[in-house]
């Protein structure tokens, strides 16, 4: 099964900057991977980002998102030392 899954910034703030986007997506794609599913495709903008994952068959959704958002977030935080707010 594939989903669209779309994460925006806490308050709308525009903290993903262009040129980190795609090690950010590339991280994503760890996790996903890492999770049992793949990642199809990602995209966005400053204040969100969108993702289209085949979750493949065991893979549950709250699993998924869980380890997404906790992972994302844990690498800007570690990578980025000025992005301390992010959420």
């Amino acid at each position: 099964m594939r989903v669209h899954l779309v994460w925006s910034t806490r308050h709308r703030e525009k903290w993903l900057d262009p040129e980190w986007r795609p090690r950010l997506y590339a991280c994503t794609a760890g996790i996903v991977s890492g999770a049992g599913g793949r990642l199809v495709c990602a995209g966005g903008v400053r204040d969100h980002v969108h993702l289209y994952v085949d979750l493949g068959e065991r893979l549950a959704l709250s699993d998924l998102v869980g380890a997404v958002k906790s992972g994302t977030s844990r690498w800007i935080h570690e990578t980025f030392s000025h992005r301390r707010g992010f959420r």
